[in-house]
C-alpha cells in the first residue's frame, strides 16, 4: 500500500512544484514585458527631453550673446535699436520657456526663470519710463526699488540691468546643462526578488527530478 502511495506523492509534489514553477515564470515575463514597455516610454520622454534642452541652451546662449552687446552698447545711450533688440530678447525668451517648461524642474522655474522674467520687466518697466520722461535722475529712493541704494540715471539702471540679465541667463543655461545627462535608475527590489524566486524554485524542481529519477 506504501509502495502504491509513494509514486502518487511522487506525482503530486512534482505537478505542484512544476505549477508553482510555471506560475513564477509568467509572473517574470509579464514583469520584464512591463519593464521593457516602460523603459521604452521613457527613452522617447528623455529623448524628447535631450533634445528639447539642447536646442533651449543653445537659445539661451545666443540670447546672454545679445544682452552682452545690448549692455556695452547701451553705454552710449537708449537708441530705438536697442530697444527693439530688447524686446526681441524678451519675447525669444519667453517662446523658448513655453516650449521647454514640461521638461524644467519646478525650482529652476521658481528661481532661475523667475529672476529672468523679474529682469525683463523691470527693464520694460523702465523703458516706458524713458520713452515719456526722457533720461532723468532718479532719487535714492526710487532706485532703491531696482537694487540700487544712490541716485542713478535710467540709461544706467537699464544698462546695468542688461548686464544683470546676462548673468541670469548664464545661470540657467548651467542649471539646464545638468538636466542634460538623465540619471540612470536603478532595477527596483521587488523585480531581483521575483527573478531570484524563479530561479530557486527552477533549481529546486530539478533538484526533485533528479531524486525521483534515481
Amino acid at each position: 500500500m506504501e509502495k502504491e502511495i509513494i509514486p502518487i506523492v511522487s506525482a503530486a509534489i512534482v505537478a505542484g512544484t512544476t505549477l508553482v514553477v510555471l506560475i513564477i515564470n509568467k509572473v517574470v515575463e509579464y514583469f520584464m514585458w512591463k519593464s521593457n514597455l516602460n523603459r521604452k516610454g521613457e527613452e522617447k520622454y528623455l529623448e524628447r527631453k535631450i533634445d528639447t534642452l539642447h536646442l533651449t541652451i543653445v537659445d539661451i546662449f545666443e540670447l546672454t550673446a545679445e544682452t552682452l552687446t545690448l549692455g556695452n552698447e547701451s553705454d552710449q545711450g537708449i537708441s530705438s535699436t536697442i530697444k527693439e533688440g530688447f524686446r526681441n530678447v524678451d519675447n525669444t525668451f519667453r517662446k523658448v520657456i513655453a516650449k521647454a517648461s514640461p521638461f524644467l524642474d519646478k525650482q529652476i522655474m521658481e528661481n532661475e526663470v523667475r529672476k529672468i522674467y523679474m529682469l525683463t520687466s523691470e527693464v520694460r518697466e523702465l523703458m516706458i519710463q524713458h520713452e515719456e520722461e526722457g533720461n532723468i535722475q532718479l532719487p535714492s529712493s526710487e532706485t532703491l526699488n531696482y537694487g540700487y541704494n544712490q541716485e542713478k540715471t535710467l540709461e544706467e539702471i537699464i544698462c546695468t540691468h542688461f548686464f544683470w540679465l546676462n548673468e541670469a541667463l548664464h545661470k540657467l543655461n548651467k542649471r539646464l546643462a545638468m538636466l542634460v545627462n538623465p540619471v540612470h535608475k536603478s532595477q527596483p527590489q521587488w523585480k531581483s526578488f521575483v527573478l531570484v524566486l524563479s530561479i530557486i524554485f527552477n533549481c529546486l524542481l530539478a533538484i526533485i527530478l533528479i531524486i525521483l529519477w534515481v
